[in-house]
């Protein structure tokens, strides 16, 4: 048996993954929206069934079943969505829509959906019912919820099965960590504990998706307030925050009318207090302060460096990384693929300038080629990356220095930048430029 699972958020696929194989046997092909899923139908023509999401970014639900239609593929479709079938007249064409999985109850609609498609091939003896007693969860899962909805275990190398943590305690960004120092991927739940806890972790995770009381314009503003409360937090001066908020203001609204950008703008705001967002807005500041000292300097390459710098990280599947993950490249193995990622998660944005997507492929090379993901050095490097690898160092000082409960000032920031660090044209003119600067 083979499922296409499609929806824009990697969230609710995997959810859904989970629940068909709490039920059965089976192997998953996943789509992110309307057009790849119609790629991924045109390519597999053994596909024992669809279930698809509605509201996506390029193509939505709709079209993937009108492709199923207009191809004449009797492949079975399920709609997966907090909007009802009878929304969309579409569904009333033709025989492939079988039935529907109401967001959050996605474990009842898994079930009667699996229900449905016995009685469709009449070989419901086929279908082999999963046999674990402990199903695995991954760790970015378990991240999502608030409070567990029952306990979860952990298997050991010996096949023994320990109990970690209790109904309604915290799974936390520090368990996290721990268990990634250790090389777990995944823990355990009992599975009768399995319709509890997908329901749980789906009312957690729509609830954040489609958040339906907040206003495009409440998104912008609860964005801006979260960035001015960091600002003041860090203490930037005042002409460093001038320097930067036209452009703010400028990504801000670009976050609001470009599809695709809100629940980007959600993941890189969404954790006031949190490394990812007062990392990604000291870096959007200190990052103009510096290009204003430079000959590079104009409203278009502002403009880019905000961008560049709120982008950064938002393919990082864990926002709640501490200062201490990210400051120690060590501890970082396990995201070193995330330039490349948000790249590819931008690449079917539009309106994005020229040369951010640049930005973002080369923020963590280093001026002697030690970096990745492609080892360039300063030479090879866009005049752009520079200045953006020269105002992330300054934001990784700053972080060194918090974490050691040690003043942050311009003077103890300048002890921490090593000239000789930075001896190719570009990155000379990037310390030039430092040298100059007063960023508290």
């Amino acid at each position: 048996m083979k499922i296409l699972l499609v929806d824009d958020d990697i969230d609710i696929r995997e959810i859904l993954e989970f629940t068909f194989t709490c039920e059965i046997e089976a192997d998953f092909l996943h789509a992110d929206s309307g057009q790849n899923a119609i790629e991924v139908l045109r390519n597999h023509s053994d596909i024992s069934f669809v279930v698809c999401d509605y509201n996506m970014p390029n193509g939505s639900g709709g079209d993937v079943y009108k492709h199923l239609l207009e191809t004449n593929n009797s492949t079975p479709y399920f709609l997966c969505s907090s909007d009802q079938a009878i929304d969309h007249p579409e569904f009333e064409e033709g025989n492939n829509f079988k039935g529907e999985i109401t967001k959050p109850y996605i474990y009842e609609g898994v079930v009667k959906c699996l229900k449905i498609y016995d009685e469709l091939t009449g070989k419901a003896n086929t279908l082999k019912e999963n046999s674990l007693n402990y199903l695995p969860i991954s760790l970015e899962i378990l991240l999502k919820m608030s409070k567990l909805p029952c306990p979860l275990h952990i298997e050991l190398n010996s096949g023994k099965i320990i109990k970690i943590l209790n109904t309604e305690d915290e799974f936390t960004s520090e368990d996290y960590d721990k268990y990634v120092k250790k090389g777990v991927e995944r823990l355990v739940i009992e599975k009768g504990d399995a319709q509890e806890f997908v329901n749980g972790v789906c009312r957690e995770i729509t609830s954040i998706l489609n958040d339906a009381e907040r206003s495009e314009e409440n998104k912008v503003f609860d964005a801006h307030s979260v960035i001015m409360s960091t600002v003041s937090e860090l203490g930037l001066s005042e002409k460093v925050i001038r320097a930067a908020t036209q452009s703010v203001d400028h990504a801000l609204g670009l976050f609001d009318k470009t599809p695709g950008f809100d629940k980007i703008s959600k993941h890189i705001f969404g954790y006031p207090g949190k490394y990812l967002t007062t990392h990604s807005i000291a870096l959007s500041y200190i990052a103009v302060s510096l290009l204003k000292n430079t000959n590079w300097d104009n409203h278009e390459t502002r403009n880019k460096m905000v961008l560049a710098a709120f982008l950064h990280d938002a393919s990082i599947k864990t926002p709640e990384f501490t200062e201490q993950e990210f400051v120690d490249e060590t501890k970082m193995v396990h995201i070193t693929s995330h330039p490349k990622d948000i790249q590819n998660l931008l690449e079917k944005i539009k309106n994005l300038p020229p040369d951010v997507d640049r930005i973002l492929l080369e923020h963590h090379e280093r001026p002697n080629g030690s970096g990745y993901p492609k080892q360039l050095t300063g030479d090879q490097l866009h005049i752009l990356s520079c200045v953006f690898i020269f105002s992330h160092d300054i934001v990784n000082c700053i972080y060194k220095l918090k974490i050691a409960d040690e003043e942050v000032s311009d003077a103890s920031i300048r002890k921490m930048m090593n000239k000789d660090d930075y001896t190719t044209k570009n990155f000379i003119k990037c310390f030039e430029a430092f040298e100059k600067l007063t960023i508290f």
